[in-house]
């Protein structure tokens, strides 16, 4: 049933005026966005060099989990303002004979291969195979199951937030805000949260037992995605965030003005 599902989705893509308008163009975005992804590729295969050159008396492990927080941070407010809700979607096969759960499913299973989960995978694995230059390769499998962890915590939280606060559009000026805050207090010194960071991620990958707490975190945000989805996934419900979503058209608005690519990432 998924898998007809995700045939049914693709067929929508390719059928949707986005791709039926110029196809030429498409193909050439999509070149670019697999031109981008090899950049990051590039970038997390020599970021061990480019750290040991930044800070040289610095384990580049080290330097990379004292800024992870930074990193998720901004990468949860670049979530909430550009990634989509799924759920209109689905509106259509609601009058379906299709058990609920295996539309939820679905649609969070959908939210994964997103450009944002696909960038951190290609920065964080090629610097995870280079890790056996400084350290046992199984801590290398270690943090690297953590940071996966983590992104599918940041991916559903994203989603689930974004589900409930949708509809307010300074919500992501109120997450940028906080992102911003915390950077400065890092920088003053009041608080130094870098450094907590640091020790907690490393003393995960010191002590691989401690995996099962990023692991059940991201358990926690799938099922409460799932709850979510669920609870919505009503004639109803639908109705209300179909006019919600031509009426907070802000968002859209905003990748207008970057003309086809603005479309294409949107659709």
């Amino acid at each position: 049933m998924i898998g007809k599902l995700t045939y049914l989705r693709w067929k929508e893509t390719w059928r949707g005026p986005i791709w039926q308008k110029n196809l030429i163009v498409n193909i050439i975005l999509g070149i670019s966005l697999v031109y981008l992804l090899c950049n990051f590729l590039f970038i997390g295969f020599f970021l061990d060099d480019l750290l040991i050159q930044m800070v040289p008396n610095v384990s580049p492990m080290d330097t990379v989990n004292r800024y992870l927080i930074y990193y998720f941070g901004f990468d949860l407010v670049f979530r909430f303002f550009l990634q989509n809700m799924p759920l209109v979607s689905v509106q259509p096969l609601l009058h379906l004979p299709i058990r609920k759960n295996r539309l939820v499913i679905y649609l969070l299973n959908k939210t994964l291969p997103h450009y944002t989960n696909l960038v951190s995978l290609a920065i964080i694995v090629p610097f995870a195979l280079e890790w056996e230059d400084y350290a046992p390769a199984s801590e290398a499998i270690v943090w690297l199951v953590m940071l996966l962890a983590w992104i599918i915590t940041s991916n559903f939280f994203s989603t689930g937030l974004k589900h409930q606060l949708g509809e307010k559009n300074n919500t992501p000026i109120i997450l940028g805000l906080l992102f911003l805050s915390f950077l400065v207090v890092d920088i003053l010194g009041l608080l130094n949260l870098s450094v907590y960071a640091q020790s907690t991620f490393g003393t995960i990958v010191n002590y691989p037992v401690l995996l099962l707490l990023p692991i059940s975190l991201a358990a926690g945000t799938y099922l409460w995605c799932f709850r979510l989805f669920r609870n919505a996934l009503t004639l109803d419900h639908m109705g209300q965030r179909v006019q919600q979503a031509s009426a907070e058209s802000s968002q859209m608005q905003a990748l207008k003005k970057w003309g086809t690519w603005g479309d294409w990432y949107w659709n």
